[in-house]
């Protein structure tokens, strides 16, 4: 119970600019996170490496047209980087629906989809399930899928959509 609260107190720390209610862009609200680093923190279960919102888009940047990754991936793949024991998974995630966010400015400003960090690229374990919204605003995930060829089909629960056989798209 002790390592949840040191947890939780950490994501409310890392994440506080990110959620607070005010009229502030996405991109703003990311400088004024990406401004403190990543966090190396010592925990009950060992050392836990916090990242920044530009480090997460900067790996799902990377993730290539018809290829998908997870918050997992992800936070393993810091986690042999930073060579900490683990990668926070609740900021992992927080922060790519952050990423979600600035990309659905950037499209509505006028860019293109192929010009914004591909944030619908990321699917949810076990399944590949999708996003069906980012911090309050609704997932255009399915559309953007659909459009590079993936097939998506009902999971046949309440968690929503699946990418069909989406293990042969990850790394």
């Amino acid at each position: 119970m002790e390592y949840y609260l040191k947890c939780y107190k950490i994501i409310l720390y890392s994440t506080f600019y990110i959620i607070n209610i005010d009229t502030k862009s996405w991109l703003e609200k990311l400088s004024e996170t990406d401004s403190k680093g990543g966090i190396r923190k010592q925990t009950d279960k060992g050392m836990m490496y916090i990242s920044t919102p530009t480090e997460i888009g900067k790996l799902i940047k990377k993730v290539p047209k018809g290829k998908l990754t997870t918050t997992k991936l992800i936070a393993e793949k810091l986690s042999r980087k930073y060579k900490v024991d683990f990668t926070c998974p609740m900021t992992t995630g927080i922060f790519t629906s952050v990423i979600a966010n600035i990309a659905e400015e950037e499209i509505e400003k006028g860019k293109k989809p192929t010009e914004v960090v591909p944030y619908w690229r990321v699917v949810k374990e076990p399944k590949g399930y999708l996003y069906d919204k980012y911090l309050g605003m609704k997932s255009k995930q399915r559309q953007y899928l659909e459009k590079e060829g993936f097939k998506v089909v009902p999971s046949g629960t309440k968690k929503g959509p699946i990418v069909k056989d989406f293990k042969q798209y990850t790394n």
